[in-house]
């Protein structure tokens, strides 16, 4: 079946820049339109409406768009403003826009200026990178949760009661507090790195911290100026830094000069959160030698919980256990898998090692429940490069998602499973027939996680040709 008519939900609109065509409807899901451009030309007055938006590349320009819509990603979504157009601009009064899984780069203003729901923005489940004037506000349909910010500066605005910004993750980001009205901003297990800052505007306003943690290294996370380790909470008779340890809960109110008052409940500050890579910006939290501390009893602080980064230095990708390669090498300083330079070569790819012992090692059999990360030369197709097993060829190849290879070691035969196809920017589910996600004929009802404790990548292919 094309994979055109399969998609994970029904929605009023479809969008696909891989296989779909500005003079489509874009109300069915056998025909999808093919930009943001149309998509938005077309549903401008629309408001409520549910954007299904499909793997691709995304760009779009500065035009000002009416109508509330979310815009929900069925697959790896890029929303780059580095394109074409070098400003993505939401518009500054009708306008409500809903991100839900996007990876969001090089963007500068996004934003809804109105003091109603129906023009705000909001982000859920997006990694949003190098971006600055970023506009959100949390309203009763969306709060703003497991987000990754990196590299940005964003504003968070109080318009609503109902204000919980929960499981967010800032990096080298500064954030923006202001109050339309007298309720308190809301941070729940979320992770601030020491080389963010947040700053409120005004005076007399509350910032609440629940189950949050903060980075104090070298410079300190910084609130109004004054670095977290330097602040002394109610009742202590020290900074933060000298009357609790690396890692300690403290709770208690600070208030700044303006008389705005910062709650810490159940928080604390480290030293190393311990990502599994932060260098290459995979942010996943490391669970051996030493489990991070934004990991406790499932009680995850910041967008993503345990797991292992997939870099080439792993022995499972060593060429002398028998890993193999294809116009695909090794950095072995950077961990990347990287395509090779020569600009006749589109494509390549890694197979993993065939030999157990070698295996990617969850430690146990565990149940998968969040999307795999690899090490390459940026998020998975930035740099013109992606992760996909075949380049979509319509008649030729229908499967439009970006897939990879997998096997799963079955204890029971000692023998490694069947080669699924799962797709990126995904947890990997398996339907009834035992289809993985990134088949073509997947049964997106009946979809269910796989379990494993060894895992061998059967191919991971790079490419930068067509998307």
């Amino acid at each position: 079946m094309p994979l055109s008519t399969n998609w994970r939900q029904s929605g009023d609109f479809y969008l696909s820049s891989r296989d779909g065509d500005d003079l489509n409807s874009g109300t069915a899901q056998n025909a999808p339109k093919q930009t943001l451009a149309e998509t938005f030309a077309l549903w401008s007055n629309v408001d409520a409406a549910n954007i299904i938006v499909r793997s691709g590349y995304y760009t779009y320009d500065n035009s000002i768009v009416s109508g509330s819509h979310n815009l929900i990603s069925d697959g790896l979504t890029v929303l780059d403003g580095s394109g074409i157009f070098p400003v993505i601009n939401f518009g500054d009064d009708d306008v409500g826009k809903h991100f839900e899984g996007w990876y969001i780069i090089n963007c500068d203003t996004i934003k809804g200026d109105g003091q109603i729901r129906s023009r705000c923005v909001t982000f859920s489940k997006c990694v949003v990178k190098d971006s600055i004037n970023l506009d959100l506000r949390a309203n009763p349909t969306h709060q703003i949760t497991l987000n990754m910010f990196i590299n940005c500066s964003v504003a968070f605005k109080v318009i609503y009661a109902s204000n919980n910004h929960f499981r967010n993750t800032f990096i080298n980001t500064s954030i923006e507090v202001d109050y339309a009205i007298s309720e308190n901003q809301n941070f729940g297990n979320s992770y601030f790195s020491e080389d963010s800052s947040l700053t409120v505007i005004g005076s007399s306003n509350t910032v609440v911290f629940n189950n949050c943690g903060f980075g104090q290294d070298v410079s300190g996370f910084t609130i109004g100026g004054t670095q977290i380790g330097s602040i002394t909470l109610n009742g202590d008779s020290n900074p933060i830094s000298t009357e609790y340890s690396d890692g300690q809960v403290f709770s208690g109110t600070y208030v700044d000069g303006s008389g705005n008052a910062f709650i810490f409940n159940n928080s604390f500050y480290v030293a190393d959160p311990l990502f599994t890579d932060s260098t290459n910006e995979l942010f996943y939290l490391q669970n051996t030698p030493t489990q991070s501390r934004l990991y406790n009893s499932n009680n995850i602080v910041g967008r993503y919980g345990l797991g292992e980064l997939l870099n080439c230095n792993h022995p499972h990708f060593d060429a002398g256990n028998g890993a193999n390669y294809a116009n695909v090498s090794c950095n072995v300083g950077t961990g990347h898998f990287e395509l090779t330079t020569n600009p006749a070569i589109l494509q390549g790819f890694v197979e993993g090692a065939v030999d157990v012992q070698y295996a990617v090692d969850l430690g146990a059999v565990v149940t998968i429940t969040d999307e795999i990360l690899f090490s390459l030369l940026g998020f998975n197709f930035f740099n013109g490069e992606w992760v996909d097993d075949a380049n979509y060829q319509a008649g030729v190849n229908d499967e439009v998602r970006l897939t990879f290879q997998l096997q799963i070691w079955n204890e029971n035969t000692a023998s490694w499973g069947a080669i699924q196809f799962f797709e990126i920017n995904q947890a990997p589910t398996v339907d009834g027939s035992g289809r993985g996600n990134g088949n073509v004929d997947v049964d997106f009802a009946n979809e269910s996680a796989i379990s494993g404790r060894y895992l061998r990548f059967a191919r991971i292919s790079l490419r930068k040709d067509g998307v």
